[in-house]
């Protein structure tokens, strides 16, 4: 199974792609993780994710053009596209079940909201593309 990770913080999966029953699923092949930088896929030359919330208001969200680039880039596997989950402080609870039926999954996205401290949520045109 490949899990491609959109992160704007990468380096801090290593880590966890390194030790504990993850480690040691890399190790036996069972999972490739990849790390997907979203600045990448930013358009202006300070290559910035966020964006001031739609309709005004304090705070910061993550702007939907680099996250959409971020997912399209991709690899297809016999032109399926990977599995997209997006993790947001709103969603569901994740559960064994969820487990079990994303583990047959020959690839799978993770894209979280959380990761940048001045970020709390990312803007909700990205969340269509998911």
């Amino acid at each position: 199974m490949d899990v491609y990770v959109l992160s704007l913080f990468p380096e801090m999966l290593h880590g966890f792609t390194r030790s504990s029953i993850i480690g040691r699923a890399v190790e036996e092949g069972r999972v490739r993780v990849h790390d997907v930088q979203i600045r990448d896929f930013s358009t202006n030359k300070h290559r910035t994710v966020d964006d001031a919330p739609y309709g005004g208001g304090s705070g910061m969200v993550m702007a939907a053009p680099p996250i959409v680039g971020a997912l399209e880039s991709l690899p297809t596997v016999e032109g399926i596209s990977p599995r997209k989950i997006l993790l947001t402080p709103s969603g569901r609870l994740f559960s064994q079940r969820d487990a079990e039926r994303l583990a047959v999954e020959p690839a799978i996205t993770r894209a979280s909201t959380t990761g940048c401290v001045r970020t709390s949520t990312r803007s909700s045109r990205s969340a269509t593309t998911c």
